[in-house]
C-alpha cells in the first residue's frame, strides 16, 4: 500500500500533524502507533501543553511572558544540547498553536 504522508505516532504532535496535511490536500495518510491506544505522551500529560498569552491566559488574569517561562522550563527541564533559542521559538508559537487547535473544536 502507498501513502502520500506516513506519520509516525499518534499522539497530540502526530494527529495534529496528520490534520493539518488533510486540511491541506493530502488525502492518504497513514498514522503508525507503537501503543495499543492513541494519544502518545499528550495522554500521560492528561492532554495539557504550553501556551502563552491566549485568551484564556489573560483572562485569568495570568501575565507571564516568553522570558519569563524560558527561564523556569530550563531551570527545571533537562535538555543538554538543545539550544535554548529553539524552546524560546517554541513558546512564542505556543499561542497560534493554541488558537488553531481550538478553532478546529478541541
Amino acid at each position: 500500500m502507498q501513502y502520500d504522508l506516513i506519520v509516525i505516532g499518534a499522539g497530540g504532535s502526530g494527529m495534529t500533524a496528520a490534520m493539518h496535511a488533510l486540511e491541506n490536500g493530502v488525502s492518504s495518510i497513514a498514522i503508525i502507533e507503537s501503543s495499543h491506544v492513541t494519544g502518545g505522551t499528550t495522554a500521560i500529560s492528561g492532554g495539557s501543553f504550553y501556551a502563552l498569552d491566549t485568551p484564556q491566559i489573560k483572562e485569568a488574569g495570568i501575565r507571564r511572558g516568553v522570558p519569563e517561562v524560558l527561564n523556569e522550563y530550563l531551570s527545571f527541564a533537562r535538555y543538554d544540547g538543545v539550544d535554548p533559542y529553539l524552546i524560546q521559538r517554541w513558546l512564542y508559537a505556543t499561542k497560534d498553536m493554541a488558537a488553531w487547535i481550538e478553532s478546529r473544536g478541541v
